[in-house]
C-alpha cells in the first residue's frame, strides 16, 4: 500500500509542474505576440513617414516625393551645388552660433555682448538664406504644375485647407 502513495505523490508533482510549464508557455506566447505587434506597428509607422507628403514634411523631402525622376535629379544637383557654394556662409553661421554660446556661458557677459552675438548670428543666417533661396525657387519652378500643386498642398496644414475653423455652439 505504500507504493501507490508514492506514485500518487509523483503524479501530483508532474501535474503541478506541467501547470507551471503551461502558464509559462502561455505567458511567453502572449509576450511574443505583443512584441510581434510592436514590430509590425513600428514598421508601419516608419513606412508611412517615409512615404508621407503633407504638413510637417520638410520642403526638400516634399520636393523629392512629388517630383518625377528628372526633377529629383535636377533638385539634388541644384541643392548639392548650392551647398558647395554656400560653405563660407555656413561656416559664418556656425562661428556666430559658437560666439553666441560663448557669450551665454560667460559669467561676465553683458546684455550688449549677447545682443551683438545675436545680431551677428542673425546676419549670418540671413546671408545664407539669401544665398540659397534663389536656387531653391528655380528648382521649385522646374517641378512643373502637378509637382507644384502637390507641394503647395503639403505646405498648407490640413486644418487650414477647409477654411476658417468651425466652432460648436454650446447647447442649453
Amino acid at each position: 500500500m505504500a507504493e501507490p502513495a508514492v506514485d500518487e505523490g509523483r503524479s501530483r508533482e508532474r501535474t503541478a509542474g506541467s501547470r507551471r510549464e503551461r502558464r509559462w508557455i502561455i505567458v511567453l506566447l502572449v509576450t511574443a505576440i505583443f512584441q510581434a505587434g510592436l514590430l509590425a506597428g513600428g514598421a508601419f509607422v516608419w513606412w508611412r513617414q517615409a512615404h508621407r507628403v503633407g504638413p510637417g514634411v520638410g520642403l526638400a523631402r516634399a520636393v523629392m516625393l512629388t517630383a518625377d525622376a528628372r526633377g529629383r535629379e535636377a533638385f539634388r544637383a541644384s541643392m548639392a551645388e548650392g551647398r558647395r557654394q554656400s560653405r563660407p556662409q555656413v561656416r559664418d553661421v556656425r562661428e556666430a552660433r559658437a560666439a553666441l554660446g560663448r557669450a551665454l556661458v560667460d559669467s561676465n557677459a553683458s546684455v550688449a555682448t549677447v545682443q551683438e552675438a545675436l545680431a551677428r548670428l542673425r546676419g549670418a543666417e540671413v546671408a545664407l538664406r539669401e544665398r540659397l533661396e534663389p536656387e531653391l525657387a528655380q528648382a521649385l519652378v522646374a517641378l512643373g504644375p502637378e509637382g507644384r500643386r502637390e507641394l503647395a498642398g503639403a505646405l498648407v496644414p490640413a486644418n487650414r485647407r477647409a477654411g476658417p475653423p468651425q466652432t460648436k455652439i454650446p447647447g442649453p
